[in-house]
Formats: C-alpha cells, structure tokens, sequence
C-alpha cells in the first residue's frame, strides 16, 4: 500500500454560505447624526434674538407715531383745547355767530390718527358750506383717553388698566366739556358735537345729567362705546343717559353705529368685563340704541323727536376694511350725511 503522504493532493473548491459581492443586497446609510445640544440651543438663542428685536422694532415705530399725532390733530383741526384748560384760552379762535364743531376722540384714539386719516379728512371737506357761508370751525377736545401699546407683549392686560383709567376719567372730563361749551355759546357760536367711541360717555354725560351744559345745535356720537340701552334704560336698569333730558339739550342727534366695527364687537365686552367684572350688552356703536315707545311712556313723546333724531347704520360702508376711528365713521356716506345736517341745516 503506497504510503499515505505519496497520494495526490485533490484541490477543492472552498465551499461558503456567503454571495459574491457582485450579487449582495445594498447596504443602507446610516442617518445623519443628530445635532449637538450646543448647536439647537444656538439656534433657538439666534430665533429669539430675531424676535425681540421684530418686537423693539415694532414697539419704537408706534411709540414714534405717538410722538406725532399732536400735529396730526393739528394739521386735521383749527384748535387743540386741553379738558384742564380753561376756555379763555381759546382767545382768537371765536369767531361770534361762527358755527364751531367740538370733536371729542375716544379709548385711545389720540395717539392713533394717521397721517392718511388727515389727508383723508381734509378731502372730504365736511366743514365747508354747501351755499358759500363761512365754513365750521372744529376744535379737538383733547381729554385723558387712555393710551397703551398695542405692540406691547402685555398689550390686553396693559388695555384692560388703560380702559379702566379712560372710564374713570370720563366723569370729570364731561365736567370740563360743559364749562368749554358754556363759553363757546356764550360767545355766539353755533355749536355740534361730534363724540367718538369712548368719548361719547363724555358727551352724553355733559348733555343729559349736567344740569349746567348750555342747548347745543348738534351732537353726533359715532362708534360709541356705552351700553345700547344707555340712554332709556332696560329691566330694572334706569337709563343712564336719560333720552329726555338728552333732546332739551341738542337740537338733532345722530346715533352712527356699525355692527362690523371690530374693537366694539370683539373688544368691548373683555374691557367692560375687565373694568367691572360684568358681562356687558352690545355697545351702541355697534348695534345702535334700544329705542322705543314703551320707554317714553307713549308714542306721542316719542313722535316729538321724531325728525331730530338720524339713526345711521354705516355697517355695509365700513364692512370692507372695517375700522374704529372716527373718520372711519364720519366719512361713511352716512356719517357725512349726519355731520353737515347739524352743522349747516338749512343746506342739509
């Protein structure tokens, strides 16, 4: 037998589970590795530097048109009357038998009249004569309204404080209103007055519970931000503004409402319940005044201011981009309509 290490040695083929790897499956990528804590806490620094800075910017650009709606009122108006001040000082400005119309501005409306709000006034011409009389003159009743900055990061709350203030403020501002019309009639002037949003709670102060406010010629109150039943009352609620008392002391009275108005519909119900913790009705200025028979006793008192009494609903000329300023209201084709039939009658 030939011995085992002469046999042949027989080359095999090595045999193995694993495919070539022409034929092997795709490997599949690994996902990227996530970012450092230091790099997402990077760029949540950078997002709210961005932030704070779209907020300051914000906040400056509104504090500087605040800085100039003093000569926006003064470029749309021939006189500026601080309440505090007294009527003397209006000097010149008297002109006798002249019809002179006393704006009143609402919540916060000093520091937010716009330059296109003037220029829109002026070329509305509402205080020029029809039939080539001498034109009205207009004056701003400038009272503590309230101001804040709706940019602000607390802007609801610091409203809230800021409506409570202006509310507060409005019973010796109608004090004030009365001793400035007192003078104005005084003088010969024919007077309307023209009361916006939360400055209508001034006028219709003055006119319906101070005894000592002079018979004016007109009173408009647009947007008004008091109770739609002020001025006869509801269920065992007296009438705050008495409606009586209101027409012995105005010759004709617009009411101008819009139920579109947004700061009415949306924002005077959390500033009335914030100031008195009450949930409050619709405001004037938005759904007009409860008005009716039953609240003078009969018809025929009613019927007695009958045709000096202008309900104007604007809703359908504000609907587009409705607004709360008081040109927004006075420049409706209903507004203007109100405005020129108290300050030139006869034309009217």
């Amino acid at each position: 037998m030939a011995d085992i290490d002469d046999r042949p040695i027989c080359h095999m083929p090595l045999v193995t589970s694993r495919k070539p790897l022409a034929e092997s499956q795709p490997t599949v990528s690994s996902p990227p590795a996530a970012p450092s804590s230091r790099a997402t806490l990077e760029a949540i620094k950078k997002q709210g530097r961005a932030k704070v800075k779209t907020a300051r910017g914000a906040q400056d650009r509104e504090r500087a048109t605040a800085a100039e709606a003093e000569q926006q009122w003064k470029d749309a108006f021939d006189f500026l009357f601080d309440s505090s001040a007294d009527p003397a000082t209006c000097g010149d400005f008297l002109v006798g038998g002249r019809t002179v119309l006393v704006m009143i501005p609402g919540f916060n409306s000093w520091t937010s009249l716009q330059p296109s709000d003037v220029e829109c006034w002026k070329k509305a011409a509402l205080l020029k004569s029809p039939d080539g009389s001498p034109s009205a003159l207009s004056l701003v009743f400038r009272w503590p309204c309230g101001a804040f900055l709706q940019s602000s990061d607390d802007a609801h709350v610091e409203s809230i404080a800021a409506w409570a203030d202006a509310h507060e403020a409005t019973r010796a501002a109608a004090t004030n209103l009365t001793r400035l019309l007192r003078h104005l009639v005084k003088h010969g002037s024919r007077v309307v007055v023209a009361a916006h949003s939360l400055g209508a709670r001034v006028a219709l102060q003055a006119l319906s519970n101070d005894l000592a406010a002079p018979n004016i010629n007109g009173l408009i109150i647009a947007g008004g931000a008091v109770d739609d039943h002020a001025l006869v009352g509801g269920p065992g609620v007296p009438a705050e503004f008495p409606f009586g008392r209101l027409m012995k002391k105005c010759g004709t009275l617009s009411l101008v409402y819009s139920r579109y108005d947004p700061m009415l519909k949306d924002l005077w119900p959390a500033a009335e319940y914030g100031r008195a913790a009450r949930t409050a009705p619709a405001a004037i200025g938005s759904t007009g005044p409860v008005l009716g028979a039953d609240a003078f006793g009969d018809a025929a008192a009613l019927d007695e201011w009958a045709d000096r009494v202008l309900l104007l609903d604007v809703a359908e000329d504000m609907a587009a981009d409705s607004q709360h300023g008081a040109t927004d209201y006075l420049l409706t084709p209903g507004g203007a309509h109100g405005l020129r039939a108290a300050l030139f009658p006869p034309a009217a």
